[in-house]
């Protein structure tokens, strides 16, 4: 079964299931990370309290838990790590986006603590990602290239955006990485880079420049990724993490591409967001299987 075709069948899976997928994320992105969800007809619920237990409490019953510290305080750090300890002990998915890490310290600590207790994916643009690896390992990662071309700015970030594109950055160090924490890195950029570590890397090569025109439209996608591991584990026979984060991209890129190439939705920021709402839940199974562009990297 070729990989298109495998996505278009999670996808039906998905559709079908309707995973409940726990946010602990960000005031910015909770309503359209919400709204993504429904529109590819998953359950989102942003349940984050700490000191109070709840994020701890609903990561028991939910499929899995999409970690985004963007607006991060110490209830939030609490609930963070709380949720994602439920998910180890019940092997359940976590996703981590590691949102402004390396920029200041107290969210670079949490989010370091984090990436130590092995996340089931962890989700960032190049630079992001790469800062991460540099921090987190530097006894293994501080002298590694951060990419294939000379670049003495390549691990800083504008914000949260990437200085450099993701077609540019040394793969070895991703893969180096993921197998370092133990679960999936998946870079994203003009293409995105979704490995393992070992036997599974994809490039997804679908470039969509206006998915950066809306805010948390790459924290949503790692609510989607969240949606998809948790699927394809419990399908028959399971798949792995890294097969469905490459699937998850590429229904959400291609999803993107879509909406950009429809003229009543490419007006601007604004019609794009409410076009790409649209297409997540009208994109087919079939336009999947003959439109995905997933590669396996052998």
């Amino acid at each position: 079964m070729s990989l298109a075709k495998r996505a278009a069948t999670t996808l039906k899976q998905v559709r079908a299931s309707g995973p409940l997928v726990q946010c602990v994320t960000n005031y910015v992105s909770m309503d359209i990370m919400a709204n993504v969800l429904i529109a590819a007809k998953m359950s989102p619920a942003m349940a984050h309290g700490g000191v109070c237990g709840e994020a701890a409490e609903f990561a028991k019953i939910a499929s899995g838990v999409n970690l985004n510290l963007g607006t991060l305080d110490e209830d939030w750090a609490i609930g963070a790590k709380a949720s994602a300890m439920v998910c180890k002990d019940m092997k359940k998915p976590w996703v981590l986006d590691p949102v402004g890490f390396g920029a200041l310290s107290y969210r670079t600590g949490v989010i370091k603590e984090l990436i130590e207790m092995g996340p089931t994916v962890l989700k960032g643009n190049a630079s992001e990602i790469i800062t991460c690896a540099k921090l987190t390992y530097p006894e293994d990662f501080a002298v590694m290239p951060a990419t294939i071309v000379p670049d003495g700015e390549a691990t800083e970030a504008k914000g949260v955006d990437s200085t450099i594109c993701s077609d540019t950055v040394n793969t070895k160090l991703l893969d180096a990485f993921a197998k370092k924490f133990g679960g999936v890195v998946c870079m994203t950029g003009k293409y995105d880079y979704v490995t393992d570590g070992a036997s599974e890397k994809y490039w997804v090569k679908h470039s969509v420049p206006m998915l950066q025109d809306f805010t948390a439209s790459g924290c949503a996608l790692g609510a989607i990724i969240t949606g998809f591991c948790a699927t394809g584990s419990q399908m028959e026979p399971a798949q792995s993490h890294a097969c469905s984060t490459a699937q998850a991209v590429a229904y959400y890129t291609l999803t993107g591409k879509r909406t950009m190439e429809d003229p009543s939705y490419s007006r601007g920021p604004g019609s794009f967001r409410q076009g790409f709402l649209d297409t997540l839940r009208n994109l087919t199974e079939d336009e999947v299987e003959q439109l995905s562009k997933i590669e396996k990297v052998e």
